[in-house]
C-alpha cells in the first residue's frame, strides 16, 4: 500500500517494513507554481497585504493567527516578498511537513528511507513566465 495512503487511511499498513528502501522528494519550490497561477505579479514592499494572502492559503483565521505569530513565516522584505514568503509556507504545509512525517513514521516502523529535495530543474512550456522560472526557483512541474 501506498505509504502516504496508509498513513492517512489504514494506519495499521505502516507497522509492515517490506525490507524495500523508500525515497520521498520533492523541489525547493514545490508550490510556486500554484503562487505563480495565483499572484501573477510580483508583490514587494506589501507587507500589510501578507496576513490577507495566509489567510487566503489556509482559509481559518485562526490558524493564520498562528501562524504569523510563530515567527516561521514572516514577511520577505524584497521585490517579490510576499510571493517568495507565501511559496515557503505552502510548500510547508502541503509538501515537505507531510512528506517528512510519513517517511519518520515509516521509519519509525522499521523502514529504510530516505528524504530528498531536488535543487535544481527545468522549466516547463507552461511555466513560462512568472515566478517559477527566476533564477533558483524549481517548482513542481503541473500541467493547467
Amino acid at each position: 500500500m501506498d505509504p502516504t495512503n496508509a498513513l492517512f487511511n489504514d494506519p495499521s499498513k505502516l507497522a509492515l517494513d517490506t525490507g524495500v528502501p523508500i525515497m520521498f522528494t520533492s523541489t525547493r519550490n514545490e508550490s510556486g507554481y500554484l503562487i505563480q497561477a495565483n499572484i501573477a505579479d510580483p508583490l514587494g514592499g506589501y507587507e500589510p497585504l501578507y496576513p490577507s494572502v495566509v489567510n487566503s492559503l489556509i482559509n481559518n483565521q485562526t490558524q493564520t493567527g498562528v501562524i504569523l505569530n510563530s515567527g516561521f513565516y514572516p514577511y520577505i522584505d524584497g521585490a517579490d516578498g510576499i510571493r517568495i514568503a507565501a511559496e515557503i509556507l505552502l510548500t510547508d504545509a502541503v509538501w515537505r511537513c507531510p512528506t517528512r512525517s510519513v517517511a519518520t513514521q515509516l521509519a519509525a516502523k522499521g523502514s529504510k528511507v530516505y528524504i530528498g529535495e531536488w535543487t535544481r530543474g527545468i522549466s516547463y512550456t507552461y511555466n513560462n513566465k512568472g515566478y517559477c522560472t527566476q533564477p533558483g526557483v524549481v517548482c513542481h512541474g503541473v500541467s493547467w
